[in-house]
């Protein structure tokens, strides 16, 4: 009985899902063109997607994405360029869909190195429910990143008296989003990150890391610079790109010199959805590579509901109860790296937080505050919050947002806050290679999704300038 109901049940569901479904082919195939009919992101103020969509595509989505191109060349009011944005994009088996995708950004991107400009790289992979479609919610605010970041260089240039370097988006499309509707296909879209990891992604960044490293620097005070950023189900395909990358590169240089990024300057995990015993070498072989500037930065935030419920579930209807040693290798089998504390590095703390811990003490605090306390914490919060705000939105130049003060005890204070190491066993955070921030407060972000705030912004400016300052890193005594 079951079955005929099922059976007659099947072509009902199917056609539904088809009905629903999302475009199976790229989005990004026209010519690169000059958007010149876009509005400066820097000046949009509106939130919601679907009035982001009518405020750029005024004749209507499908018109816009007719003529959606691979290359975009963002200008000003003024008509001078503030920014490029390359899309690069994936189907479902980690192919690229069209060369001809990845020759526009790389052409880009080396015209720019032919007029002599330094360049800054921003790499992003989105997560589920996105793609590369001109109103995608992700595009929306990474347009927004690439403009905040073109006006504070401009800003930086002029105090340096020097030329302004070029402000470069590679923007890494694949089918997150397959329904247009609530989609309940996480399963399949987190069996097609592993057919990515696999697939085309390792060779387009290679292409273009190649292509960013390949100018010799001429000016220490406009070093170029290059970013890459993974979130949820995009961290799980970034990590399975970059973990065969660096673990090749730990056994070629088994702690006898540092280690190198693998694209750019810093790669980074905002609340990734992948196991936590994926991550699990970079852990455990972490000591022995400590001096190494930061290679990895995972971010999670406290309220990622998503991948601290959702995800355990689905694993079980994925790979069933599986065989595991002990009870702590199963936790780590169906726990995300964000949300297995044995693993934190570092905690993320509001700037006048008491940063004292006991000797000793070697995971951060995981009980649930009180009523009183969230009461505390959210005022705390929303005054952080405006202050970070107002000063990524006043700033006119890098130099306005980073504050360098003395660490203390390995403490590294920011604008945005104090990452404080979890035990006395790990150093300053920038003298780590591979760091596990955790959110407690949602300073940084507010779930899992809400990740282009301007205190991330502001974060990961600092982190990545500091990053780049001569900084004092000693390896440990053997």
């Amino acid at each position: 009985m079951t079955r005929l109901i099922f059976s007659s049940a099947a072509p009902l569901l199917t056609t539904a899902m088809l009905a629903s479904a999302c475009a199976t082919g790229p989005y990004r195939v026209h010519k690169p063109k000059n958007t010149n009919a876009y509005v400066p992101l820097e000046k949009v103020t509106l939130q919601a997607d679907d009035d982001y969509c009518k405020q750029i595509c005024p004749k209507g989505k499908s018109s816009c994405q007719k003529t959606a191109a691979s290359l975009e060349v963002v200008v000003d009011e003024n008509r001078s360029e503030m920014y490029r944005l390359a899309y690069v994009e994936f189907d479902d088996q980690g192919l690229i869909w069209s060369p001809q995708q990845i020759d526009d950004g790389v052409a880009a991107l080396t015209e720019i190195q032919e007029k002599g400009q330094s360049v800054i790289l921003v790499s992003f992979v989105h997560g589920w429910r996105h793609n590369a479609s001109v109103c995608d919610g992700n595009v929306k605010f990474f347009r927004e990143v690439l403009g905040n970041v073109a006006r504070l260089e401009r800003g930086s240039a002029v105090k340096e008296n020097r030329a302004a370097r070029a402000v470069m988006g590679l923007y890494l499309g694949w089918r997150g989003r397959t329904a247009k509707g609530p989609s309940l296909a996480f399963n399949a879209r987190k069996r097609g990150t592993e057919r990515m990891g696999r697939g085309d992604l390792l060779w387009v960044l290679d292409r273009f890391s190649y292509q960013f490293k390949k100018p010799e620097e001429t000016s220490p005070a406009a070093a170029s610079q290059m970013i890459t950023i993974g979130h949820s189900l995009g961290a799980a395909v970034l990590h399975n790109t970059v973990k065969t990358h660096i673990e090749r590169e730990m056994l070629t240089q088994f702690s006898d010199t540092e280690l190198t990024s693998p694209f750019g300057d810093l790669v980074v995990y905002i609340n990734p959805a992948f196991s936590a015993i994926e991550y699990n070498n970079f852990y455990t072989q972490r000591r022995r590579y400590l001096g190494t500037k930061t290679l990895l930065l995972t971010l999670a935030v406290e309220g990622d509901s998503a991948t601290r419920r959702a995800y355990p579930v689905s694993l079980g209807f994925m790979y069933g109860k599986g065989r595991y040693r002990h009870r702590d290798q199963r936790k780590r089998a169906r726990t995300t790296l964000g949300n297995y504390p044995n693993y934190y590095t570092h905690n993320f703390v509001f700037p006048e937080e008491n940063a004292t811990r006991a000797p000793g003490q070697n995971q951060p605090t995981q009980s649930r505050p009180g009523p009183a306390e969230k009461r505390a914490i959210v005022e705390n919060k929303r005054k952080v919050e405006q202050v970070r705000e107002d000063r990524l939105a006043n700033a006119s130049s890098f130099e306005e947002l980073i504050e360098v003060r003395k660490t203390d005890n390995n403490i590294l204070p920011l604008v945005s806050g104090k990452l404080v190491p979890v035990n006395d066993d790990i150093s300053n955070a920038l003298c780590e290679p591979f760091v596990v921030v955790y959110d407690k407060h949602q300073l940084l972000m507010g779930d899992h999704n809400d990740i282009f705030t301007p205190s991330m912004q502001l974060f990961l400016t600092e982190y990545l300038t500091l990053l780049k300052s001569p900084t004092s890193c000693p390896r440990p005594e053997e």
